[in-house]
């Protein structure tokens, strides 16, 4: 099994585009070992529901707490 086919088992969503890239990417980073390819995988996964979404999700309950969470994005004191 190539590498890209196991990527595609762990994202399965994602398209074939960004599976490559990714494959490209990892051994670019030297991202080499099973530990730092598996934290490296979960941490992606997470952050981008499997590769599908590439923007931070800014839904916040009250814009209060949007600020609490990013102070230093609205130059507040």
């Amino acid at each position: 099994m190539t590498e890209v086919e196991k990527l595609k088992i762990l994202f399965p969503s994602a398209s074939m585009g960004w599976v490559e890239a990714l494959s490209t990417e990892i051994v670019k980073s030297n991202i080499d070992t099973p530990n730092e390819i598996a934290s490296f995988c979960a941490q992606l996964y997470q952050e981008s529901m499997g590769l599908t979404r590439f923007e931070e999700n800014l839904f916040y309950t009250t814009p209060a707490r949007l600020v609490a969470i990013w102070p230093n994005r609205f130059g507040l004191p």
